[in-house]
């Protein structure tokens, strides 16, 4: 009972803290980028300053959800000797997914300001690009909020190991799981707000391109999310140890085959964006090639989530 009181002050102040840090870090980047750019292009300080102050909000998106777990945390819940990992969990739905989006969506809105700056009179579209590319990057941390307040509401009724791991389980599938994924949006986001400045004639075709591309990048940490809700409502009324394990197993399994594919299929997509800036009369050969290898590499992924049901099936 003292080491789960311990722990729940702990994930308090933990998913505020890290999370806080990488969103701050974050933020100074595109502040010191669109300092820069307003230094060499004076005259679209006003664009690049709203693109900026929106940025640095959508960045703050992460920090905000940390903070209203820290709160709900507060509200109290019941904790008792198998409290400890579920509290874990909570703190891995929350920080890894918070963290990684907190940090990686400082590229891409640098790159938008970097854009305006080159073309200060298309700035509208340059910041439309990068609130569709950017929100992307949130919605991980979004699915880890939504594991998060399942986990919460189901501490009360942990009262075995079991039920404490297969709680714990479902936080690090998401956690873990979503670290792919923002990366590759992360890489994708980069370069479609950089494409943009260089050719502002390919807007409507990096537009079209953003939507179906995302989709496919973002793929894998859904196939996480599924996972974790799958374990959530996993029967564990004849618990034992092979139960245990196979609950760790399966959130392991989806969660690192999902990282290399998120990474992989973003930079597809993003050095697929770079080449139809370059050629933008190959527009179709392009995008239908990125697309193909982005579906590849998603197999992976769906292999993964695959044999993850097989091993909650089997347990």
């Amino acid at each position: 009972m003292i080491a789960a009181t311990i722990l729940y002050f702990i994930t308090i102040a933990l998913v505020i803290a890290i999370t806080s840090v990488a969103v701050g870090l974050g933020e100074s980047l595109i502040s010191i980028q669109a300092i820069k750019c307003i230094d060499i292009q004076p005259a679209a300080k006003t664009e690049i300053n709203k693109a900026a102050l929106l940025g640095i909000a959508l960045t703050e998106t992460s920090a905000i959800i940390a903070l209203v777990v820290a709160i709900i945390l507060f509200s109290k819940t019941t904790l008792n000797a198998y409290a400890s990992l579920p509290l874990l969990g909570i703190a891995l739905a929350i920080i890894l997914p918070g963290f990684t989006a907190g940090w990686y969506s400082a590229q891409p809105i640098s790159n938008a300001c970097q854009s305006i700056m080159r073309q200060p009179f298309f700035s509208h579209k340059i910041i439309n690009v990068m609130l569709i590319t950017t929100s992307f990057i949130q919605t991980p941390v979004i699915f880890g909020f939504i594991i998060t307040l399942f986990i919460f509401y189901k501490i009360p009724d942990c009262t075995n190991m079991t039920t404490s791991i297969q709680l714990f389980a479902s936080g690090l599938a998401i956690g873990l799981g979503s670290i792919g994924s923002i990366i590759g949006l992360s890489h994708y986001a980069s370069a479609a707000c950089a494409s943009i400045g260089y050719n502002r004639n390919t807007y409507f075709r990096i537009i079209t391109f953003t939507f179906i591309s995302q989709a496919l990048i973002e793929t894998p940490v859904i196939f996480a999310l599924i996972i974790a809700l799958l374990i959530l409502n996993t029967n564990t009324d004849s618990a034992n140890l092979t139960t245990n394990i196979a609950l760790i197993c399966a959130a392991l399994c989806t969660a690192i085959s999902n990282i290399a594919p998120g990474i992989g299929s973003g930079k597809t997509a993003a050095s697929a964006c770079h080449q139809i800036t370059i050629n933008p009369e190959q527009y179709s050969n392009i995008s239908k090639a990125s697309l193909i290898a982005q579906g590849m590499l998603d197999s992976f992924a769906i292999y993964g989530w695959a044999i993850s049901l097989f091993i909650l099936l089997k347990k």
